[in-house]
């Protein structure tokens, strides 16, 4: 069996065929003949060629897509990163302030209250300080009791 029997186009056929579907518009349309004819399998191969080529198209506009959103997403990351860096500067100064300044203050205001404790302890004790307190209570009832009994004598009068 030769080619030209098997069904097999020979090289200058499949040129010829290859310019065709490389043509915006093929020169035939297929024509009422049997499904096999040569002008209906090129017409086909033609159809089939432009659809690959449109979903060619489409994957490379995906492509591009992706390519867009990652070159933003890498932007948008390197914006965060400038912001963490700008947080963790900011941390290291506070832990800085809070470690020589405040501590220090802090510490100063202990030794003060600590000193205020001690003056109280020194001029006079929670107990002594109770024990006034009983004999004030008591020396106002007194005086209210004598206030009563002038009272009283001086209306008897």
């Amino acid at each position: 069996m030769d080619r030209a029997t098997s069904g097999i186009l020979r090289p200058s056929k499949m040129a010829v065929v290859w310019d065709l579907l490389k043509n915006e518009e093929t020169p035939f349309a297929p024509r009422d003949g049997g499904p096999n004819t040569i002008a209906r399998q090129i017409w086909r191969t033609k159809s089939l060629y432009q659809t690959v080529q449109g979903k060619k198209g489409d994957i490379m506009n995906n492509e591009e897509k992706i390519l867009e959103m990652l070159s933003k997403m890498q932007g948008d990351i390197a914006g965060i990163k400038e912001t963490l860096e700008e947080v963790d500067q900011r941390s290291i100064r506070t832990q800085v302030l809070l470690e020589a300044d405040i501590s220090d203050k802090i510490q100063l205001l202990f030794d003060g209250h600590s000193t205020i404790i001690e003056m109280m302890d020194r001029l006079a004790p929670k107990e002594r300080v109770e024990v006034l307190e009983d004999e004030i209570i008591t020396l106002k009832t007194a005086v209210k009791m004598i206030s009563n009994r002038l009272a009283a004598l001086e209306k008897a009068q």
